[in-house]
Formats: C-alpha cells, sequence, structure tokens
C-alpha cells in the first residue's frame, strides 16, 4: 500500500484542462487522440447555434456597411416619362428624358446616422452572444472531461482495492485451509471482493457512458476512430489558481450582464433612430441625357427633341402619414421599457446566482480542506489496523472496515477536488475568461 494517493502526484499536471497535457503524456498519446483541446475545437466548428450567431453576425455587418454606404452618392440610370395637359398649347405634352443622374443626400437629420449606429451596435450585440455560447460550450467539455477523469481516477482506486481484498481473501483461504482462521473470515472478506467488483463494473460503465456522451456532443462521426484521450486528475490550487487567490465575483464581471446592457442600449438606439424619421430629407440630383417633348394638339407631328443638363434639390418633409411614424415611434419607446424592465430582472437574476456561487464555493472549500483531513486521518487508522492485524490484534473485519474507510476518504477528495475546481472554471465561463485559454493555446 502506498503511502501517498497517486492523485497528488497530479501536482505536475497542467493548471488548466483546457492546457495540453504533461509533455511526458503527450508524447505517449496517438495523434489521434481526441484530447479536450481538439474536443473543443470540433464543438466550435460542428455546433449548429454558433454557425447560427456567425451568419446573424454577418448579417449585421452587411446592414452597417450598406447604411454607410447610403451617405455617398448613387449613379442611376434614369428614364423618366411625363405627360401634362391644359387649355393652351404649350401646356399639352408628352416628355420623356434618358440619360445618367447623380443623387446625393445633403440632409436626412440624422436618420442615416442613427442607422449606422444601432447597426455597428448589433454586431457587438451578436459578437457578445456568439461569445456567451462559446463559453457555455466549452465549459460544457470542461466538466464532461473532468468528470471523465475522475471516473477514470476513482476506477483506478477500486481496481487497487480490489487487489488489495482479493490478496486478503486468498489468504485467509489458505489459512483458513490449515486451520488458522474461521470460515466467517474468508466468507466476510470473498463477500467484499464480490461487492468490490461490482462497484468497479459500475464505475467503468458509467467511464464508457461519459466516453460516448463526449463523442455524441462534439459531433464525432461513426467512421473517425479517435479515441477520446482520458485526462489525468485536475489539480486546481496552484499559485494561479487557488480558490482563496480569486478575488470576489462581481455581476459587472459576467458575460451576461454585459449582454444585457447591450440589448438595453440597443433599443435606446431604436428609439432615437424612429424619433428622426419625423426630421425632413434634402437631396441634390444632377441629371445628364436626351429630352424629348411631344406638344401641341398634334404630338407625333410637333416634336422637340434636345440635349439636358440639369440639377436639382428637393425637400421632404412628411406632413401626414395616417400615423405610421408615430406608431413606429411608440412601439420603440415600448420596447425600450421592456428592455430596462428586462435588464432589472436579469440584474436581479445574476445577483441571486453570484451570491449563491459565493456561498457554494465557500462550502466546497471547506469541505475539500475537511476531506483532506479525513482522508489523511483513515489512512493513519488503516495502517494501523494494518499493523495490529498482522500481530493478531485487531479482527479481519476491523481491518476490512478501516480499509473501506480509507478507500471512501481518498474518493472523497477526489470528488471533493473536482467539484471546487468546476466551481472555479464555471465562474470563469461566467465572466467571459475560460475561452481566452484555449485560444491563447493555439497561438
Amino acid at each position: 500500500m502506498t503511502r501517498k494517493p497517486r492523485f497528488l502526484l497530479a501536482a505536475f499536471c497542467a493548471v488548466s484542462l483546457l492546457s495540453a497535457v504533461a509533455p511526458a503524456a503527450e508524447e505517449s498519446l496517438s495523434p489521434q487522440a481526441l484530447d479536450l483541446p481538439r474536443a473543443v475545437e470540433m464543438i466550435l466548428s460542428n455546433s449548429p447555434g454558433l454557425a447560427i450567431l456567425r451568419e446573424q453576425i454577418q448579417i449585421e455587418q452587411n446592414t452597417s456597411r450598406s447604411a454607410e454606404a447610403a451617405r455617398y452618392p448613387t449613379l442611376l440610370f434614369d428614364s423618366t416619362l411625363g405627360a401634362g395637359a391644359g387649355a393652351s398649347y404649350e401646356n399639352q405634352s408628352l416628355r420623356h428624358s434618358t440619360g445618367l443622374s447623380i443623387s446625393a443626400p445633403l440632409f436626412d437629420g440624422g436618420k442615416q446616422g442613427a442607422l449606422i449606429e444601432a447597426s455597428r451596435h448589433q454586431v457587438s450585440l451578436r459578437e457578445l452572444a456568439l461569445s456567451l455560447r462559446q463559453e457555455e460550450l466549452i465549459y460544457s467539455l470542461v466538466e464532461d472531461y473532468s468528470r471523465l477523469s475522475l471516473l477514470s481516477s476513482l476506477e483506478e482506486l477500486r481496481s487497487e482495492s480490489l487487489k488489495l481484498l482479493t490478496r486478503q481473501r486468498d489468504s485467509l483461504e489458505n489459512s483458513l485451509r490449515q486451520g488458522l482462521r474461521m470460515k466467517s473470515d474468508f466468507l466476510s472478506a470473498d463477500l467484499e471482493v464480490k461487492l468490490a467488483k461490482t462497484k468497479l463494473d459500475e464505475l467503468r460503465f458509467r467511464r464508457l457512458s461519459k466516453i460516448i456522451e463526449i463523442r455524441e456532443k462534439v459531433g464525432q462521426e461513426d467512421g473517425d476512430d479517435r479515441e477520446v484521450t482520458i485526462p489525468r486528475h485536475p489539480v486546481p490550487f496552484s499559485k494561479s489558481t487557488n480558490p482563496d487567490s480569486e478575488g470576489q465575483l462581481n455581476v459587472t464581471d459576467l458575460l451576461e450582464f454585459r449582454l444585457l446592457e447591450r440589448l438595453r442600449q440597443q433599443e435606446q438606439l431604436n428609439v432615437a433612430g424612429a424619433k428622426l424619421a419625423r426630421r425632413p430629407d434634402v437631396n441634390a440630383k444632377i441629371f445628364a441625357g436626351v429630352r424629348n417633348d411631344l406638344v401641341g394638339d398634334d404630338f407625333f407631328s410637333d416634336r422637340r427633341n434636345s440635349k439636358s443638363a440639369e440639377a436639382s434639390v428637393s425637400l421632404e418633409y412628411p406632413l401626414w402619414d395616417w400615423g405610421i411614424r408615430e406608431r413606429q415611434v411608440m412601439n420603440a419607446i415600448t420596447e425600450e421599457r421592456i428592455a430596462a424592465l428586462r435588464f432589472e430582472e436579469g440584474r436581479l437574476r445574476l445577483r441571486r446566482l453570484v451570491s449563491q456561487l459565493a456561498i457554494e464555493r465557500q462550502q466546497l472549500k471547506a469541505g475539500w480542506d475537511l476531506a483532506r483531513s479525513i482522508q489523511e486521518q483513515a489512512r493513519a487508522s488503516y495502517e494501523a489496523f494494518e499493523q495490529s492485524y498482522r500481530l493478531g490484534r485487531a479482527s479481519f473485519s476491523d481491518l476490512v472496515a478501516a480499509h473501506l474507510k480509507f478507500m471512501n476518504s481518498r474518493e472523497a477528495l477526489l470528488t471533493s477536488e473536482i467539484d471546487l475546481y468546476l466551481k472555479m472554471e464555471k465562474e470563469l465561463m461566467l465572466k467571459g475568461k475560460l475561452s481566452e485559454r484555449f485560444f491563447n493555446s493555439k497561438k
């Protein structure tokens, strides 16, 4: 029986599961292994939700560019047919002109500027939503791989326990044949071996189920023969990730809070743009082409053809539009109020989340400290019972009970480490910093 639990050797591993595993482990991995960085790369590439958000960003970028281009002059092919009628000869005519025209906005009351600002803000809003979704997907894989690591470590512990129990049972069987032990001790040892096998088989099934879940999540195809790499048990508490070194999590640090703020600001911009629709438009137009006039009683016999170049300035002011603009402004104001209410609702929800996370983190930290203490005490107790058993001062049942307590304490410490590690990773995800380590590792 080793004096130090194997999981403490993981102190030489990378600080986070998002980093590559230790160099020695990397050398032993197959180039086709599906480790965490590759799984993250696959899920970010194959996620339909992320693809939709990227397409929406492209749409908003095109809208922003179109709004900016609307400020510049436009070259048009202009063909116009007009008719006039009146009492005099000159007022009866058909007019047709064909040529090129350049039109340019001189003044629009800031409508185009408001549209550009709103479209740019919408791009940043979509990008923020994309970042939030990426963080959630990466954290889901971090959690899966951490649980897979835990199951692998627990399987190793239970395999170790099974070997020890099997040796003790075999030893008792030999002693029973020699008449040195009672049959009840052997039967008790044999039962413990069977129970240990059952627990080990259960863990192996759970580990295989988790591997299948990871494969499905990243969209691994049936013909893909890459094996899911089981990471080493993470040690979250180094100098850079000590649970006591992180500051208090604030609501304003959360990525979702920034998204709520952007949504509220977007509605404010929409309201401002809707109100500007009431302002007049002033446009300039330059025309160059050919004009044909058919005048008089006999239009087809009295034709006047001439080349023409004209410049004009038009003023458009909405006097009455059946209340269309007014309703647009009212709807925009209502949407702004809704966004403000959603912001307040989300802020309160995030405040409760932050408070809950702080409490859970304290509890997990206390549980981790307690688990370390219990594990050390259970180890000392087991070693003492083992020595007493060899000297004939303790019964086999006492030794088995001490062994099980020691194994349970080691499993509890492993589980508490993973739980506290994932709590810290979740806080990074909520702050939008979880993906930074993955993207930086690719540079």
